[in-house]
């Protein structure tokens, strides 16, 4: 989003020089440079990383119930052959989701309590497997039992997670619900099901950490993005449901 932003500008520019409108090229290339060393910076991705995460800090405590449904979201994934499925593989943002459900599956499991884990993630990148596939083998290799499985493969964003987990959940009684995500995808994704009427209770899988102030980053410039395509989301969400319209 930053990154298009600023491309976007360095076109203006080129455009307004095309044009011989020296000023505006010049302002739009100082506006460029400047949104992307104001981004990097560990003070912006802080701001604007917080508010999203900090609900979600602590932890919840679980009261674990006689039928108990984990459903985890999916955070991409990655090919590393051609043409085989074992060379699926979960993407990087995906390892903290995937451990942090099946540690709640024992948790449940060891109160003798019929657990459930829902894997909601289509092929949004279209790599030939679903991410909620790749994720059930990943998590069979951990010793989750497949009979313990329920796989919705067609979502392609946070939005559809909610509507495809909502109609999946319709067909198989599900009782507690439980959401595994990242914090800074928590607010978005919780919203989403609560507008399908899917009351969860949330666990943060991981939490991202902005670098220190001073001198911008790739890495804070990377979480400020990530950051304002999340608020963008929500906001979007939000005036879909104050317009009337389903999510």
């Amino acid at each position: 989003m930053i990154l298009a932003a600023a491309l976007g500008l360095c076109l203006l520019a080129w455009g307004a020089l095309a044009l011989r409108r020296r000023p505006l090229a010049l302002g739009s290339v100082l506006l460029a440079v400047a949104g992307l060393l104001v981004a990097g910076e560990g003070w912006t991705a802080r701001l604007l990383m917080d508010p999203l995460q900090r609900p979600w800090l602590a932890p919840p405590v679980v009261a674990w119930q006689p039928r108990n449904t984990i459903v985890m979201l999916g955070a991409g994934e990655v090919r590393l052959l051609q043409d085989t499925q074992s060379s699926m593989q979960p993407g990087l943002f995906a390892y903290p989701r995937l451990a942090k459900t099946m540690a709640l599956y024992h948790d449940c499991a060891r109160e003798s309590r019929q657990c459930t884990v829902l894997l909601s993630g289509g092929d949004p990148l279209r790599l030939g497997a679903s991410e909620a596939a790749t994720y059930a083998h990943a998590l069979q290799a951990m010793g989750l039992p497949a009979t313990d499985l329920l796989l919705e493969t067609r979502s392609l964003n946070t939005r559809q997670n909610a509507t495809f987990t909502a109609e999946l959940l319709r067909q198989h009684p599900s009782g507690q619900l439980l959401l595994v995500t990242s914090a800074y995808h928590m607010r978005r994704a919780r919203a989403c099901f609560l507008a399908h009427g899917l009351h969860v209770v949330p666990v943060a899988s991981d939490v991202l950490q902005p670098g220190p102030g001073g001198l911008p980053s790739s890495y804070n410039l990377t979480l400020s993005d990530l950051a304002l395509h999340e608020w963008g989301g929500w906001l979007r969400d939000r005036l879909l449901v104050w317009l009337g319209r389903p999510l």
